[in-house]
């Protein structure tokens, strides 16, 4: 767990992976934890190199083709 405790920036660090009740369906996985996924997937890329590119979208048409980067992800 010690990658996922680094790759991610979490607000409030998990203590427990993974809880399971089957005989009462009660799965959990991270407890305690609390975690911005905009953040994890948008932001701290954009802080960092903000022109990266984060999405390639590929268009039908040709010439229709369009990059967006982390920066615009953010700020637009």
């Amino acid at each position: 767990m010690k990658i996922i405790r680094e790759t991610l920036t979490w607000a409030t660090p998990f203590q427990t992976v993974f809880f399971r009740g089957f005989e009462h369906g009660d799965i959990a996985w991270f407890l305690e934890d609390r975690l911005n996924a905009t953040y994890n997937c948008v932001d701290r890329h954009a802080i960092k190199n903000p022109d990266k590119v984060a999405i390639i979208y590929e268009a039908d048409k040709p010439g229709q083709n369009k990059k967006i980067t982390y920066g615009e992800l953010l700020y637009d």
